[in-house]
């Protein structure tokens, strides 16, 4: 089974941009299905940013808080690393995809 790790900027996009829950409401059912069947999850941290970000979707993502996970200390400690190869891999272009611009 695979499990998928969202980030705040995607639900957040999701949510004011691509997939209003007025307009797609099936998408956000769907998304729903997915944190019960424990296949999508987010570090705690996605939570607390959306409480800055968008009382809407932090309401709505309050009611599935099994979906967050706490983000241990190794996981941190290499995350820097981590997305310092992946953003010169995405800026030789090869991939086809662009850098996030920050």
């Amino acid at each position: 089974m695979v499990t998928h790790c969202i980030d705040t900027s995607a639900l957040i996009k999701a949510w004011q941009v691509d997939y209003p829950i007025d307009n797609f409401l099936g998408f956000w059912e769907r998304i729903e299905g997915l944190i019960a069947a424990e296949r999508l999850v987010a570090p705690e941290e996605v939570l607390r940013e959306t409480k800055k970000r968008s009382d809407e979707l932090h309401a709505w993502l309050n009611a599935y808080k099994e979906m967050f996970r706490e983000l241990h200390e190794e996981i941190s400690w290499k995350q820097p690393r981590f997305w310092g190869s992946f953003r010169a891999w995405l800026a030789n272009g090869s991939c086809g995809l662009r850098p996030i611009p920050w």
